[in-house]
């Protein structure tokens, strides 16, 4: 989708030798940091690298421990406002696999998460949703409950169901205005939106700089139990484009 009266004003093609590290920086994290995973994040080659794109790659160690990439712009480029996109090519469908193209506050102004709020352009759990990709936003006033922390999925889209299968790429994009948020498949726009209300800073806080991240996690709480046969699996970006 190329947005009426919008001009490209950021992208990576990918099609460098290595990681652009003026766009994109990868963490390091040891399992566990966050929802359970069961890999630990490496700046490793092994994990993040390019081959007709970006490929991140989750492997199976030596010790039967994982090991994957988690890359974000994150104090290097930002945006507020605009269309959003990657195109992406998902690991082939098993449990355990929680790929994701999604982005963050980067000044957490109202609060930690999930006050400044979390915009999901892209996830796909099989173990959970089965062979659905989903969009989600998240925001709230703290992550204890379903009365603090609230969540909603705007965009539900059965693979099985479209003329490509689950492996091949396709693109997700997000329309992000002062006063709503719409999640793009293929160029078409999801059924549902979610809007501001005036004044409910709690229900809406996206209206201040984001950023990207993308990564493949492992098992966790969506991803679900790793099958013992797994040995590897890869996610593979085209692109990824701002438009503002």
């Amino acid at each position: 989708m190329i947005p009426e009266n919008m001009k490209l004003v950021w992208q990576d093609n990918f099609d460098g030798s290595g990681l652009d590290s003026a766009k994109w920086k990868k963490l390091v994290w040891k399992k566990g940091v966050v929802n359970n995973e069961e890999q630990c994040y490496t700046d490793d080659s092994e994990t993040c690298f390019i081959d007709n794109g970006l490929v991140i790659q989750a492997v199976k160690t030596e010790n039967g421990s994982w090991k994957s990439a988690r890359i974000t712009t994150a104090g290097l480029c930002s945006w507020k406002y605009g269309y959003f996109e990657a195109k992406i090519k998902l690991p082939a469908k098993t449990d355990g696999i929680w790929p994701a193209f999604w982005m963050m506050s980067e000044e957490n102004a109202y609060g930690k998460w999930p006050r400044s709020g979390e915009i999901d352009i892209l996830e796909y759990s099989p173990a959970t949703f089965g062979s659905d990709v989903y969009g989600t936003v998240h925001y709230g006033t703290g992550t204890v409950d379903k009365e603090t922390h609230f969540w909603k999925n705007l965009m539900r889209v059965p693979l099985e169901k479209l003329p490509e299968s689950a492996d091949g790429y396709h693109t997700y994009g997000l329309m992000w205005s002062e006063n709503e948020i719409s999640f793009y498949y293929d160029g078409i726009k999801s059924a549902s939106s979610w809007r501001r209300y005036d004044g409910d800073e709690v229900r809406w806080p996206f209206d201040r700089s984001f950023h990207f991240i993308i990564n493949l996690a492992m098992g966790g709480t969506l991803g679900g139990k790793i099958p013992e046969n797994l040995e590897r699996a890869s996610m593979k970006i085209e692109y990824v484009r701002v438009w503002q």
